[in-house]
């Protein structure tokens, strides 16, 4: 018997082992990509720094995978989702490679997928091994969104500089979708002042962008809150987060018309373009640009099942680029992406069809569901024993509906910002839902194993 306590104190000391070192290797794989940007400097002119930030990702990936080798942890069903993203880069690749397309465009393009299932991975190994650490991981992830969006809006600052008067999207990081987040997360839960400073710091950065997609993936977590759980919308917590929008809101255009940097001037011309022209350009170009990816994708039995591969051209076609011309000039209109187009969905059945991305995007729209799923259950009270779970369950299923919302007007899968904190998002996601399951399952016998010792 007395064998039994070293042994016990043996196996304690090695799971806080564990558990510190799968924190700092996740802590650095995720904040190693705060700086990342895509140069306009031509291909490759910004690779070795790039390639420094990919080292310490796999150095960190490789730490963590023994780590749960050591700790006896699996990977749970995330298995399913990486076998799709798999199958979507192999199939991408074989027929980019096929056409004899350029190889170091096929590699770069291959990076964003890899990060999204990876980062899954991870965070859902993560959350098991460091269970212990469920608070001081959801303030890592808070000081990550905060560092991804000053960190990007650094490198762009010394690198191109920042014109508020014709800023646009390259000033936000892939960490603004997950900030927006945390105003829905506001409606059902209370926030930190650390949550209060990452909104507003990112709502300026939304309105620096004037870029009206952020405010459709707003509008889409904010009412997966109410869809989930209707009532929600009568309690206190759901009107003290509408009045937060509203007074952050307020705020930022007050330090507009003080300052006059003319942001909502440039809004209000961005809101109003169809009314003045007939028809929006940046709605014209993006529908276009999707004909000419799905005219590419049904042109043939063989791109239908495998695609077109990685490194194809992306051109504008169809009736509404001949619209956009005629409102923008044929120079906005006759020019092309290489990868990935505007469109996350399309993009993918473009690239590799329904065999190849078919998987992918079924699991990407089952884990959106799914997500819409886990706000219900986490705004049960019983649904999680600690607060900070219940916490870190609505923001990842936040994180997962907006940038899924955010794929249907704009690219995600090309992008490696956006892709970490997709990954993220969707690994926290298949973390609560069996956390869920295994809070409810002691829910249950505990009232048993009561009984029994009365």
């Amino acid at each position: 018997m007395s064998s039994a306590v070293p042994t016990a104190e043996h196996n304690a000391s090695h799971r806080a082992t564990d558990s510190k070192r799968a924190f700092v290797a996740f802590t650095v794989a995720i904040l190693a990509w705060a700086t990342d940007y895509k140069s306009d400097g031509g291909a490759g002119s910004a690779a070795a720094f790039q390639a420094i930030l990919l080292v310490a990702y796999l150095t960190m990936l490789l730490s963590i995978a023994i780590t749960a080798i050591r700790a006896r942890t699996g990977i749970g069903t995330v298995w399913v989702l990486l076998l799709a993203v798999i199958v979507f880069m192999v199939d991408a690749a074989i027929i980019g490679l096929s056409f004899e397309r350029d190889p170091y465009a096929i590699f770069v393009n291959l990076i964003p997928p890899f990060v999204y299932a990876s980062t899954c991975a991870v965070t859902y190994v993560t959350l098991l091994i460091a269970s212990d650490r469920i608070a001081l991981i959801l303030t890592t992830l808070r000081v990550a969104c905060l560092s991804f969006a000053i960190g990007h809006l650094g490198v762009v600052m010394a690198t191109k500089g920042i014109d508020i008067s014709h800023s646009r999207f390259e000033v936000f990081s892939g960490a603004v979708t997950p900030s927006l987040a945390l105003i829905a997360v506001a409606l059902i839960k209370r926030i930190s002042r650390l949550d209060v400073l990452i909104v507003v710091f990112n709502l300026a950065i939304t309105l620096l962008s004037v870029t009206r997609t952020l405010f459709v993936v707003l509008a889409a977590q904010l009412v997966s809150v109410f869809v989930a759980r209707p009532s929600s919308l009568f309690k206190s917590n759901a009107i003290k987060g509408m009045m937060l929008v509203v007074v952050l809101g307020g705020g930022l255009a007050a330090v507009d018309f003080a300052a006059g940097t003319g942001l909502i001037e440039r809004w209000t011309d961005r809101l109003t373009v169809g009314v003045r022209l007939g028809a929006d350009p940046t709605a014209l170009t993006r529908a276009a640009e999707v004909h000419f990816m799905l005219e590419e994708f049904r042109s043939s039995t063989d791109t239908l099942a495998f695609g077109n591969g990685l490194g194809a051209r992306i051109y504008m076609t169809g009736p509404d680029a001949a619209r956009a011309a005629q409102l923008v000039g044929w120079g906005s209109v006759k020019v092309y992406d290489i990868g990935y187009g505007h469109e996350s969905y399309a993009s993918i059945l473009f690239v590799a069809g329904l065999l190849g991305g078919g998987p992918l995007l079924l699991m990407q729209v089952l884990n959106c569901l799914q997500a819409i799923g886990m706000i219900r259950k986490a705004q049960a009270a019983n649904s999680f024993d600690q607060d900070e779970a219940a916490h870190l369950a609505l923001w990842g299923a936040l994180i997962v509906i907006g940038i899924f919302t955010y794929g249907l007007l704009g690219g995600v899968i090309g992008d490696r910002s956006t892709c970490v904190w997709y990954g993220i998002g969707t690994g926290i996601l298949y973390w609560a839902r069996e956390h869920q399951k295994v809070a409810a399952r002691l829910s249950v016998h505990q009232p048993r194993v009561q009984a029994l010792a009365g």
